[in-house]
């Protein structure tokens, strides 16, 4: 594929970025994202192992962990 052509099912490109941390940067459907591994996640548990955001141009919250009984996806990164 030439630099520049979308493949047709094509939402959007992400590159590794070092700046904050190991995280990937690009944008979806034009939209600016950065894509955080789960610090949090162990072996076997439902929550996904990397989470993406709308890029605001800071990193995640260095806070522990909040435990949701309800939703697992309420952990931060």
């Amino acid at each position: 594929m030439a630099n520049g052509e979308q493949y047709s099912n094509e939402l959007g490109a992400l590159w590794i970025n070092h700046k904050h941390g190991p995280a990937m940067t690009g944008t979806i459907n034009g939209v600016k994202v950065v894509v955080w591994r789960n610090k949090f996640k162990e072996e076997g548990d439902r929550r996904p192992d990397y989470r993406v955001m709308q890029d605001t141009g800071t990193p995640p919250p260095k806070a522990a962990p909040v435990v949701s009984e309800q939703n697992d996806d309420d952990i931060p990164f």
